[in-house]
């Protein structure tokens, strides 16, 4: 970190690729050289394992006590941008995210990042990470706006994705229930989805008969099924359906059930 002479002059340790040098912080005795050693590394390796840079040129930070109450809030913001990333069915040419609920009163730029990160991840050839997450979605074309309201409606915080395209715009709500990152809104459905795991989701009329043989096709295929939850925008109308399922679904048993009278479409969502 410090040389007893400085600047070093030549010094073949700076030039090493895997040497990280960084400036002179005024650690003059051995314990607060020490102390910014190990700080330095602790930091480094929390980003290499994927975690947000406390301290950061060109990346979104957040003050500690800031962070200490964002973060469990990250799972929630990647959730929503790996399932947007799988069943928004059209490219986005402008996505706006939303804060409300005590979450506003942050800064929320690092939970943006990560959003954009798991979503971009899931078709972008270039590597995504929080700090080129804005210059890649820039890249393919996509606007990115961030709003922060006052309220969340029944929630105490909720994090909402809209994603504008040509052919109309894909919502998605997310929060943060007994500390457990949920997705609880997709356009007009209620859900309750932890956004982990593999999943079926089919978009039907709303008409009985449907969700069994759903069920069926996957009992004759040997596919267990761990939950299932409905949401619909009025009776009769049209529905969309989650299965958690225990293993991927393939694409000869998603096209016969895509054969189902009244089935719109249906998708495997891994999360």
């Amino acid at each position: 970190d410090v040389f007893e002479q400085e600047p070093p002059g030549e010094n073949p340790l700076l030039s090493m690729p895997q040497v990280i040098t960084t400036p002179h912080l005024g650690a003059s005795t051995e314990e607060a050289q020490i102390s910014v050693a190990l700080e330095i590394t602790e930091q480094v390796i929390a980003v290499l394992d994927g975690g947000l840079p406390r301290f950061s040129l060109n990346a979104p930070v957040a003050l500690p006590e800031a962070m200490a109450f964002l973060r469990p809030f990250i799972p929630v913001a990647e959730g929503i941008g790996r399932f947007y990333a799988q069943v928004g069915r059209q490219p986005a040419s402008r996505i706006h995210v939303d804060y409300a609920g005590e979450i506003a009163n942050y800064d929320c730029s690092v939970l943006t990042a990560a959003l954009l990160t798991a979503f971009l991840s899931r078709f972008s050839a270039e590597r995504v990470n929080p700090v080129n997450a804005r210059t890649v979605a820039a890249a393919h074309g996509i606007t990115v706006v961030e709003q922060r309201g006052a309220r969340a409606s029944e929630f105490a915080n909720l994090i909402s994705l809209q994603a504008v395209g040509d052919h109309g715009t894909t919502r998605v709500g997310g929060t943060l229930l007994l500390n457990e990152p949920h997705i609880v809104t997709f356009n007009d459905f209620r859900i309750d989805l932890v956004p982990q795991g593999t999943f079926l989701m089919s978009w039907h009329a709303d008409r009985p008969g449907i969700i069994g043989a759903i069920g069926t096709f996957l009992g004759q295929n040997n596919i267990n099924i761990a939950s299932m939850q409905v949401g619909r925008d009025r009776p009769r109308g049209d529905a969309v359906m989650i299965v958690s399922v225990d293993d991927p679904v393939p694409e000869s048993i998603l096209a016969d059930i895509r054969r189902i009278p009244g089935m719109a479409d249906v998708l495997s969502v891994s999360l």
